[in-house]
């Protein structure tokens, strides 16, 4: 019950545009509520890819929609377009901003920042082409404040494509994204620059007010006593929800970020190979153990998790792939991409559910070259991050791993009409990508390879908000 509540006391404050539209089968306003609580609420999906979700209250009988309510949501923002100087590390600049009800977004004058106004954590998301590149190396980063929270560099012929993601817990005030690329002065532009992010957890009723406008409607609650750290309660005596406190881990607050803090040497004949982590920035539920480098979720929901790494020094057209692994075994592969210069860089990002006692997860590494080669350590390099987005009473953006595999020497896969490609890429077990390209279009991924006849796989990770 208390876990029901928690949930509740977030969605509450999440209100929904008047233009929303459900999608699929969920729920919708008007279906039976029977066995929930009068007052229990539940978030249903949206089909207008505007990042925010259908608010339904029990009323005891059936479903209704909220309405009316100014409160807190997700502070979701797109933007796309941008420029950024080709030969250095720099700010993209000239973005603009496809979808942003809150006006977390900021492209005045060189500002180009992303500072929502409530703390959490955050999904912060950045993918880019390069287009006629020489020697084919396109980098990217994503910054908190000045600091580079994630990095990663891609090597493909013509038309590199990079895709980089993060969870970030921002404190609402000061803290803002910027996001930077370059092609290293090799291609004659970069293009189709994409950036977005949304809250996943984290200060769900601060600020906004317009949970409690919602709650002071329901006649048996009581909302006077509401302040940070409280909860409601069912209470006998009263009849009704009153303000009071959980106790003995309660909190739906479960994010951590772990790094890799000197470099590991990696068998090569593509061993997998568990990466070790020395050092954590954030851990607020003390989830992740430095000893076993294992992420062990005590409440139980689903968790999206990042990893990424890269490997120095390799024979050109070999690579390494990150992975990630729950109880021991592949749960989700990561990018791969051949490398030219002697460092491939590959990233991981999966939705995966966790039953909060004991489901673990794992981050794994293959070098596909012959000989051992070191990981490049560093909190923008190797890591490992993740954070709760849905526990008991759901919410969460629903990411799927879509894969085609196919004959030839160019194959895609595409995510479906009322999904956001967020992530994906190419593998071959024998024979060169030539292009591991993230599209034009928002919904395809497209890969190159040398030879018609072999076996090859492509994948593309596909979120509905």
């Amino acid at each position: 019950m208390r876990s029901i509540l928690l949930a509740a006391m977030l969605m509450l404050g999440m209100a929904s545009p008047a233009r929303a539209q459900l999608v699929g089968t969920d729920t919708a306003p008007g279906s039976s509520c029977a066995g929930f609580p009068d007052g229990a609420t539940r978030m249903t999906a949206d089909a207008d890819l505007d990042g925010k979700d259908v608010v339904l209250v029990c009323d005891g009988t059936t479903w209704n929609a909220v309405s009316g309510s100014s409160g807190g949501n997700t502070f979701s923002f797109r933007a796309s377009g941008g420029s950024t100087t080709s030969n250095s590390l720099s700010l993209v600049t000239n973005l603009s901003q496809n979808y942003d009800p809150n006006s977390v977004w900021d492209e005045s004058g060189a500002a180009d920042r992303y500072q929502p106004t409530e703390a959490g954590d955050y999904f912060i998301y950045l993918t880019a082409n390069g287009n006629g590149c020489a020697n084919l190396q396109v980098d990217a980063e994503i910054r908190l404040n000045s600091t580079a929270v994630a990095s990663t560099g891609v090597d493909g012929p013509d038309q590199p494509g990079v895709a980089l993601s993060t969870v970030v817990n921002m404190n609402g005030t000061t803290d803002y994204i910027r996001f930077y690329a370059t092609d290293n002065g090799e291609c004659s532009t970069i293009e189709n620059i994409q950036v977005g992010g949304f809250k996943i957890s984290g200060g769900g009723s601060g600020g906004g007010g317009g949970g409690a406008s919602v709650l002071n409607d329901l006649t048996d609650v009581d909302t006077a006593g509401l302040a940070d750290g409280k909860v409601l309660m069912y209470s006998a005596g009263a009849s009704g929800w009153v303000p009071g406190t959980v106790s003995g881990g309660g909190s739906t607050d479960v994010s951590f970020y772990a790094y890799q803090t000197s470099g590991q040497s990696i068998p090569g004949g593509a061993i997998q190979t568990a990466i070790n982590f020395g050092a954590e920035r954030f851990d607020t539920n003390n989830n992740f153990n430095l000893t076993t480098d294992r992420f062990t979720p005590t409440v139980a929901g689903k968790y999206i998790l990042t990893a990424a790494s890269d490997i120095n020094g390799l024979t050109s057209g070999y690579a390494a792939e990150v992975s990630i692994y729950k109880n021991g075994s592949l749960y989700a592969w990561g990018s791969l991409a051949d490398s030219t210069n002697g460092e491939s860089m590959s990233v991981v990002s999966v939705v995966a559910d966790a039953n909060g006692s004991t489901d673990y997860f794992q981050v794994y590494i293959i070098n596909i070259d012959s000989s051992s080669h070191s990981t490049g350590a560093g909190a923008d390099t190797t890591y490992f991050t993740g954070a709760l987005v849905g526990g008991g009473g759901g919410g969460a953006p629903t990411c799927t791993t879509r894969s085609f595999s196919g004959v030839g020497t160019t194959i895609s896969v595409s995510c479906q009409a009322s999904e956001i490609l967020t992530g994906g890429g190419c593998k071959s077990a024998s024979t060169p990508i030539t292009d591991n390209n993230y599209p034009s279009a928002a919904d395809t991924w497209t890969c190159s390879f040398d030879a018609s006849s072999a076996s090859n796989g492509v994948y593309a990770i596909c979120c509905a908000f």
